[in-house]
């Protein structure tokens, strides 16, 4: 089955997928990442919650340039509530990045 294709929103444009999702138990605090349409809106709350920290590489359907990285969408989901309580969307971190 393939992975889903993503909409062109969010300046993440058309052309990638969604790869193997990795999830881990956070505390975290959470942020209003989804609900924003500026990165000047986003909020982070001061109350900490148990979460879970799911990281989902963006794979591109044509290879990348030299000076693009590899990109993560990461969703952070309620323990409890189950409810999405932010996210972030970064570079990949990759084995080379740790050694540094």
């Amino acid at each position: 089955m393939a992975a889903p294709r993503l909409p062109d929103v969010s300046g993440i444009g058309s052309g990638w997928h969604l790869g193997p999702v990795q999830a881990e138990l956070w505390v975290v605090n959470p942020n209003n990442f989804f609900q924003v349409q500026k990165l000047d809106q986003m909020v982070n709350n001061p109350n900490a919650r148990l979460a879970w920290k799911c990281d989902f590489p963006l794979v591109s359907e044509k290879p990348l340039s030299e000076f693009e990285r590899p990109q993560t969408l990461v969703v952070k989901i309620d323990a409890l509530t189950k409810e999405v309580i932010g996210g972030d969307y970064r570079p990949t971190r990759t084995k080379s990045d740790s050694q540094k």
